[in-house]
């Protein structure tokens, strides 16, 4: 007797006919994996085509060296590099704002051939930078307007006065003369602090005004260079008390 085929076992039949005949078929990833898929085979490419992450990776690369470049330092070469290859996915900064200026005073340094390691003083610098942070953090400033700039009362108690007293008049002294400013330091009465008056040239009263204490005390062109001379032990930049090398 014959035997009658089901019509369900005649279709898979012709799918697997057609499926043993047709050319294969290579199966594309989810658009959310090709970039996956490329990085993979990135070995496989050719230098002239590189994947999209290696376009990534050479932009990033690109705008730290010219950071490091605008800044004048050195690419921290020591951290971007491991097995021969650059780590494009560090940051910039190898640490908070003292940790980053120690940091560039010591690449500075071993970068100069004529540093005399028998001088440098970089605690002398962490010192200054302290007394930096203690003076913008925690020092009070009671301030009003003057004729041609504003007074200030600048206090504090502990190792904060001490900053006060030594940053304060070696600032306004540094100052004094410049871009027409009049700048004079007295010590308080009460001993907690110093009154600083800062005048300048008519045309220059407000925005004198608008800086203030705080923004006063970043003016000028002198703080890196002054930083530098601290690090290579140059006790007359700064407080030579406290900045003289320990032994």
């Amino acid at each position: 007797m014959g035997t009658t085929s089901h019509p369900a076992a005649r279709l898979l039949g012709a799918l697997l006919i057609a499926a043993a005949t047709s050319p294969s078929v290579r199966a594309e990833p989810p658009p959310h994996e090709a970039t996956a898929v490329e990085h993979l085979h990135d070995h496989g490419r050719s230098a002239d085509h590189p994947s999209p992450l290696d376009r990534e990776a050479r932009a990033g690369h690109q705008a730290r060296a010219e950071h490091h470049a605008h800044a004048g330092q050195e690419p921290h070469t020591q951290h971007e590099f491991h097995g021969g290859e650059a780590d494009h996915r560090l940051p910039v900064e190898v640490g908070e704002a003292a940790f980053s200026a120690l940091a560039e005073i010591v690449r500075l340094l071993d970068a100069d051939p004529t540093t005399d390691w028998t001088r440098v003083n970089v605690d002398g610098l962490r010192e200054h930078l302290i007394d930096m942070h203690h003076v913008l953090i925690s020092a009070t400033v009671e301030s009003h307007s003057v004729a041609g700039g504003f007074e200030a009362r600048i206090t504090g108690s502990g190792r904060t006065l001490q900053a006060i007293r030594r940053m304060i008049p070696a600032h306004a002294a540094m100052m004094n003369g410049h871009q027409g400013l009049q700048t004079n330091v007295v010590p308080l009465e009460a001993g907690d602090g110093v009154r600083l008056t800062v005048t300048t040239e008519a045309g220059s009263v407000d925005r004198l005004r608008g800086l203030g204490v705080f923004g006063f005390l970043t003016s000028g062109g002198h703080h890196r260079p002054h930083h530098l001379a601290i690090g290579r032990g140059n006790a007359a930049a700064h407080a030579p008390h406290l900045h003289e090398r320990r032994k």
